[in-house]
């Protein structure tokens, strides 16, 4: 069975206070929305991955612009004030999904746990008779240092709880994926992306079989969004994770979406071209 996982954070963080947009990041979400969905369904996968998606109203309109495709989605959220955003988590499928879970984290960073909703998000399937779940993951970035001891320590706490989860899943007998933003990699806080390996969890991007010289070697890069700004800083933050007792093979994976085409304005009432999102897409190709 071959299943074309795709994830990839959306970067669409508005802060509103009521209907007035206080803070955005990355920028340009207004610009960005309109261009997500048809280059969503220009990539032949069947389950999308996403995070930072959380305007309700953003939800939505990528929905109703895919959903011909991927009519089934898992989506919830548990907010403890009403300050914090949604989650931002999502997934969609063209796989019937049987039942979802959502884990809010015990532990994030001062400004996420007062303003975010950092959770884990659970998807059950079963497809051709095997029993999948699929975590959907975005780990604390890290508000002020992304790669601090304390950001670190966070994420390991959270990755933990992440463990708890997949434990659980394993003694029912469940293939588990993880994919979603790390915040870590093997570049960028390693410490987290290590531990992981430690705990017998393989990287697919390092076991593809097939892999293209021309495509970027990063997931994350601050110059998608804004040209010359803190120039080299990127990092592969984004990964799928599978255990290595389910003996899957990794056909193919690409990065993607990395390409500027975007028409936007900036402060300045300069015209300029930006990516997506300050993530690319990963796409993997799995045979289970």
């Amino acid at each position: 069975m071959i299943i074309k996982i795709l994830t990839f954070n959306v970067g669409l963080l508005d802060y509103k206070f009521f209907d007035m947009i206080l803070f955005s990041n990355p920028c340009y979400t207004s610009y960005r929305i309109h261009h997500i969905p048809i280059s969503l369904l220009s990539i032949d996968s069947d389950i999308i991955v996403i995070q930072e998606c959380y305007d309700e109203d953003h939800f939505k309109f990528i929905y109703e612009k895919i959903k011909h495709v991927f009519p089934y989605f898992a989506r919830k959220d548990k907010k403890r004030n009403i300050f914090q955003l949604h989650n931002g988590l999502a997934v969609f499928s063209k796989f019937p999904i049987k039942n979802i879970n959502l884990l809010p984290y015990t532990t994030t960073d001062f400004i996420e746990q007062c303003f975010g909703n950092k959770s884990l998000l659970t998807v059950e399937l079963e497809i051709e008779n095997k029993k999948i779940v699929l975590f959907n993951i975005h780990l604390t970035a890290g508000c002020f240092d992304s790669q601090s001891i304390n950001s670190s320590n966070v994420r390991l706490i959270q990755i933990n709880e992440i463990l708890a989860m997949v434990k659980y899943y394993q003694e029912k007998n469940y293939i588990v994926l993880l994919a979603g933003d790390f915040n870590s990699g093997p570049q960028h806080s390693n410490e987290c992306y290590n531990y992981l390996i430690t705990k017998d969890f393989i990287d697919s991007y390092l076991f593809s079989q097939k892999k293209y010289e021309n495509q970027p070697k990063y997931t994350w890069s601050s110059e998608n969004i804004v040209p010359n700004y803190h120039k080299n800083d990127n990092g592969r933050i984004d990964h799928l994770f599978f255990h290595k007792k389910d003996n899957i093979d990794v056909l193919e994976t690409l990065i993607l979406f990395d390409k500027p085409f975007i028409n936007v304005i900036n402060g300045k009432n300069q015209l300029y071209t930006c990516a997506l999102s300050d993530h690319n897409g990963l796409l993997t190709i799995l045979k289970i």
